[in-house]
């Protein structure tokens, strides 16, 4: 079999060697000067050459837009930017420059030659971009998993789509690629289950490994003259492709290239195809190949399939069954060699082998406990429940679907009544001098099932309210001077200090001199002389 070694291209993370020393090299920071976009947003600007700059995420490392205001809605990224006096034209979109960011429009600037690495990997919100005239390269995961991506408009100048650019964007139903485009990187297109229609430009000369896997929407696709090697698992999984044309350019067909591709019937392969890797075709139902490839298990008029079992959810149902395979009128429901006798096209007769091996899904359960809520697959959930699936892929390569049974446990509330004469200390250590309704405590972990138990204090100070004097005898006085609180006319009386929130502050005694209260800063107080009912003083700057 033929053996590849696959070097994966680094990926610069901001936007390459910088001319001259950065002003902010000493704090850390990704960028040599900012400035606000049209639309409002502050954007991070890195100077790449005299008169270029390269749009950045503001931090060094992998912070991204940590501490910064990030980018959200539409965006609208201008074609030059000003700094220092000196106008900088927008060349080049940073390696993760705008990664994860909730933004739902994009405008790039006509100045745009490249497209960095992950650039906008999981903007999930994005629905549509238009790629500038000018730009020849989109870097390796530059549109990774924006899920919600249905539209792509790519420039006449576009030579390479990079690894994984376009990997998971499984809302895009079709692309035009332009006809200067002359390669397309490993995993482009994969999981693009949504793409119906693809025409590749006759420039072509390379399919990257796993190009269109997964493109499960995928009916036909034309494979360019200048193409020799159909790489590695490029349109496995492909299940709804009908029609696929194989120049005679062709030779080599990688392991795995068409697994899956269950509708494909027949698939002719060329003659000029010389060899041809293990379970290149599993489970085409028919593949029409008069040469003689080499290549395990692979010989003349040979055929691998490999297929899984079905798993089909219904209701709170989970039922399996392993699937009949159909081949060439008869159903195979166990893993073997079967043979198929046919007359050829040159009228000899000719055996076609199957090897034919079912591989097994699997179902399991993922038990959980959690307070109040529990976020699971991105659905959070807050009550208990056993009825959530996910179905993912095993290491056999078939479906496996985990339920969920979710035990949702609550936490308490309750109420602390105490009525006093005096001032209390409470369980979060502060002391309460007058009533209140308000204050409340979190026990952690405080209930029965382990979660939370919130506690409301309600205070009542009866030495605070009847039977006690509504105002203070003629001959106390209480006034605000130089932040201090100075109480005059209490000699021998006990006078507290209170906040608003009726926590007492500090409390004296003076038998002679009027009692002053340093406060900590300006604002409302209150103080009680002996039982009479307290009284407000405002300390000013």
């Amino acid at each position: 079999m033929k053996q590849f070694l696959r070097i994966l291209p680094f990926v610069l993370l901001l936007c390459g060697i910088v001319a001259g020393k950065s002003v902010y090299a000493q704090q850390g920071v990704a960028y040599d000067f900012s400035s606000a976009a049209p639309t409002g947003q502050m954007l991070y600007y890195k100077i790449t050459s005299g008169n270029s700059v390269c749009v950045t995420h503001p931090n060094n490392g992998s912070q991204g837009w940590y501490g910064y205001a990030k980018p959200v809605g539409n965006l609208v990224i201008p074609d030059e930017v000003v700094y220092d006096e000196q106008t900088y034209n927008v060349t080049t979109i940073g390696g993760n420059a705008f990664g994860g960011l909730p933004l739902t429009s994009i405008e790039l600037p006509s100045s745009l030659t490249s497209i960095g690495g992950y650039a906008f990997e999981g903007c999930s919100s994005l629905t549509s971009i238009e790629i500038p005239s000018g730009v020849t390269s989109i870097g390796e995961s530059a549109f990774r998993d924006c899920s919600s991506l249905t539209s792509v408009v790519l420039p006449s100048s576009l030579i390479s789509i990079g690894e994984s650019a376009f990997y998971g964007c499984s809302s895009l139903t079709s692309i035009e690629l332009p006809s200067s485009l002359t390669g397309i990187g490993n995993h482009a297109f994969r999981g693009c289950s949504s793409l119906t229609s693809m025409e590749l430009p006759s420039g072509v000369s390379s399919i990257g490994w796993y190009a269109f896997s997964g493109c499960s929407s995928l009916t036909s696709i034309e494979i360019p003259s200048g193409v020799t090697e159909i790489e590695y698992g490029a349109f496995s999984g492909c299940s709804s492709l009908t029609s696929i044309e194989l120049s005679s350019g062709v030779t080599y067909i990688a392991a795995s290239a068409f697994a899956g591709c269950s509708r494909l019937n027949p698939l002719v392969v060329p003659n000029t195809v010389t060899e041809i890797g293990e379970n290149a075709f599993a489970g085409v139902p028919n593949v029409i190949y008069s040469g003689a490839a080499i290549g395990s298990p692979w010989g003349a008029n040979n055929i691998a399939a490999d297929i899984c079992d079905a798993i089909s959810i219904v209701g709170d149902t989970i039922a399996i069954s392993n699937e009949n395979f159909l081949w060439h009128g008869a159903s195979y429901s166990s893993s073997g060699d079967y043979q198929y006798a046919y007359t050829a096209a040159n009228g000899c007769d000719s055996i076609v082998t199957l090897h034919l091996s079912i591989k097994h899904s699997i179902v399991t359960t993922d038990s959980q406990t959690s307070c109040d809520s529990y976020e699971w697959h991105g659905t959070t959930y807050t009550e208990s429940t056993n009825e959530p699936t996910y179905t993912t892929t095993n290491a056999a390569g078939c479906d496996s679907v985990v339920t969920l049974d979710l035990t949702v446990n609550h936490s308490t509330t309750g109420t602390d009544v105490i009525t006093s004469e005096e001032p209390i200390v409470w369980i979060d250590g502060n002391t309460y001098g007058v009533s209140d309704s308000t204050a409340s405590y979190t026990i952690e972990g405080g209930n029965a099932a382990g979660c939370d138990s919130v506690v409301t204090l309600h205070l009542t100070i009866s030495g605070t309210t009847e039977g006690i004097a509504s105002t203070l005898p003629a001959e106390v006085k209480v006034y605000a001077a130089a932040r201090q609180v100075v109480v005059e006319g209490s000699e021998g009386q006990t006078v507290m200090l209170y906040d608003l929130q009726g926590r007492v502050l500090t409390m004296r005694r003076d038998s002679c001199q009027p009692v002053r209260f340093d406060v900590p800063a300006a604002g409302v107080y209150m103080v009680k002389v002996a039982d009479y009912a307290a009284k407000k003083v405002t300390v000013m700057r």
